[in-house]
């Protein structure tokens, strides 16, 4: 069988080969700046190209469509798909969670590193529908104050708003693939009905420096908030 080429397609490795060959067609994906709905080149192609059986191929494939990066349309082949970034990493949190050694302190240290950002973003890029979000996020913490797993949850949706809010799909990615671990840890987390006081009143900031458009309030108000969060640990 005589060998085609498709530009920007190396032959496979032999080592690891269903790995090798999902790092070249996510590759080849991301150098031929295919779209959502683009479809691949065929499955005959694509072995000839790469220089491997359809097996090996075909396990690649199955295992870009469980991360969601294409979709499979029976008799037509295999079509790239709009990647949700957030969705990949939620993905991986559980091994994440399971692997680690989770520290709720090395957590939050993570989100001072990252969270003020997020909140200064989100001050300057924030809708109308995003502000009424967050506002319906605060409403519900106060409702859910002596209730700690509605508690918890609503505040998680908060962060994960206000990420949104930035604009940014990596920073989006990140937040929440941090607030997915942290729900996990948090519930484990002995707080009482006082410190969730606090932190609601933390939140009341954070959202009215974001209504203000205020970049630096919001930032600080975020920073204090999480501040407030590593001396409860402490």
């Amino acid at each position: 069988m005589a060998e085609r080429e498709i530009p920007g397609m190396d032959a496979a490795e032999r080592v690891i080969l269903s790995d090798d060959i999902v790092e070249k067609l996510i590759a080849f994906i991301a150098e031929q700046k295919l779209r959502a709905g683009d479809m691949l080149p065929s499955e005959k192609m694509l072995s000839e190209a790469l220089g491997v059986s359809r097996l090996p191929l075909r396990e690649a494939i199955s295992r870009l469509r469980a991360l969601g990066i294409v979709s499979v349309r029976q008799g037509k082949g295999a079509f790239v798909r709009k990647v949700d970034i957030a969705s990949i990493f939620r993905q991986l949190s559980p091994i994440i969670r399971s692997q680690g050694e989770l520290d709720m302190l090395h957590m939050v240290e993570v989100r001072l590193a990252l969270e003020p950002s997020v909140a200064a973003l989100a001050a300057e890029r924030r809708t109308e529908d995003m502000l009424n979000g967050l506002a319906e996020c605060v409403k519900c913490m106060e409702d859910g104050l002596n209730d700690k797993n509605e508690f918890i949850k609503c505040d998680i949706r908060f962060h994960q708003l206000l990420a949104e809010a930035s604009n940014n799909p990596i920073l989006i990615a990140m937040v929440s693939t941090i607030h997915d671990i942290i729900s996990v840890v948090q519930h484990s987390y002995p707080d009482v009905i006082s410190e969730r006081s606090q932190s609601l009143e933390h939140h009341r900031k954070i959202l009215q420096a974001i209504q203000n458009g205020s970049s630096v309030d919001a930032a600080l108000a975020m920073d204090a908030h999480l501040r407030a969060v590593v001396n409860a640990l402490r």
